[in-house]
């Protein structure tokens, strides 16, 4: 009798298990106008990353944090993932990284008449560098000697910029324009701040689940048969060009 009660009981935990598990909570940052939570559907990468989860049978949901903390908190299990995220050596060793979805220039910004150009990053070691706290690209270039400051934001970091507080800003070519069209601390820096070409890297982004959860790999492998599908029928081009991309 017990033994019938055990294994019922165990049956039962798996069966909450699985239901539970059709569920994901993915930390990220706003990011505009990639995804952010004022965006219609909270971004386009948003939308995307909803339907392919969806049809990989999960629904998630999305909170919205200042990036470090969403990294750490994904990175510990608090959460089951990041969405939007660049790959890393560092990241990889704590996240199961699906198919990309989507790719991002990262590009140096400096105020205008700086004159700062370069061939080879190396170039700019000179150079103070601003960047939002825990971006993978800042964190590689840090790695490598340079002069990096940190701030919570790009916003913050384009307000270190105009006070001359850094050379030079990197961040992502669309959250740049967005910004300088959108944001109204950063309007006032349209016509004095510039784009240095070429640009940095572009990187691919991802929403990598976390290796916390013993089912990473599956859900994973769940998403990357959703996304194959989704570009094969045209589901996925059709929110691409339905958001304007």
């Amino acid at each position: 009798m017990n033994k019938l009660i055990s294994g019922s009981l165990i049956i039962l935990m798996l069966f909450t298990a699985s239901i539970s598990a059709q569920n994901l909570n993915l930390a990220t940052t706003d990011w505009e106008p990639i995804y952010g939570r004022s965006l219609p559907e909270q971004g386009f990468f948003s939308a995307i990353s909803k339907a392919v989860f969806k049809r990989a049978g999960y629904d998630i949901t999305i909170q919205f944090l200042p990036w470090k903390r969403a990294l750490e908190g994904a990175r510990s299990g608090k959460y089951d993932g990041l969405l939007g995220a660049y790959h890393s050596k560092d990241r990889a060793r704590n996240f199961y990284y699906p198919d990309p979805l989507y790719a991002s220039d990262e590009v140096f910004v400096q105020y205008k008449g700086k004159g700062i150009t370069y061939a080879a990053v190396e170039d700019l070691k000179g150079y103070s560098i601003g960047g939002m706290r825990g971006a993978a690209n800042l964190e590689a270039l840090k790695k490598q000697g340079f002069d990096i400051r940190e701030t919570a934001n790009d916003e913050q970091s384009l307000m270190k910029l105009n006070s001359n507080r850094v050379d030079l800003v990197l961040m992502g070519r669309p959250q740049v324009l967005f910004m300088l069209e959108n944001n109204a601390n950063i309007k006032k820096l349209a016509g004095h701040v510039e784009i240095i070409e070429p640009p940095y890297k572009s990187s691919n982004l991802y929403c990598p689940i976390t290796k916390k959860r013993m089912d990473g790999k599956f859900i994973v492998n769940k998403f990357n048969e959703a996304l194959a599908a989704m570009k094969a029928d045209g589901s996925y081009a059709a929110i691409l060009k339905r958001f304007g991309q």
